[in-house]
């Protein structure tokens, strides 16, 4: 059996003396705006019962001017009992500039996706570093 041949659809970056990637254009946009306030209101909403959310700790700008409260949200297993044959932990954003995984683990609560997991109780940390 023979396969196709691959293709590539993009170009490698073009370097710059330094031998790093130049910058595209989609670094040089105009950054996107995060609303950490918009963020824990969604994770928040998404947390009905049987879910519950609790601050766990708060991280504090280093000119003390923010404050952001850090957010926990536990799912029991769906299971009868709740207390589910595995625990998994899902850890959403660890370096504040990383959003993807924020959004994806905010979606998970937002969806209900635990709901195809029975057996396993969540403890999911949407953002731990906004």
């Amino acid at each position: 059996m023979t396969l196709p041949p691959t293709t590539t659809t993009a170009p490698n970056p073009p370097m710059t003396p330094d031998h790093s990637a130049a910058p595209s254009s989609a670094a040089t946009a105009t950054p996107v705006a995060r609303d950490y306030a918009a963020l824990a209101a969604r994770v928040m909403a998404a947390a009905t019962p049987p879910l519950r959310y609790q601050v766990y700790g708060q991280q504090v700008t280093r000119d003390g001017a923010e404050r952001y409260d850090l957010l926990m949200v536990r799912i029991p297993a769906l299971s009868p009992g709740g207390r589910g044959r595995y625990r998994v932990l899902l850890n959403g954003g660890t370096h504040g500039d990383e959003p993807a995984g924020v959004e994806a683990v905010t979606r998970f609560l937002e969806e209900r996706r635990y709901e195809r997991w029975p057996e396993v109780a969540f403890t999911v940390l949407p953002c731990s570093n906004p």
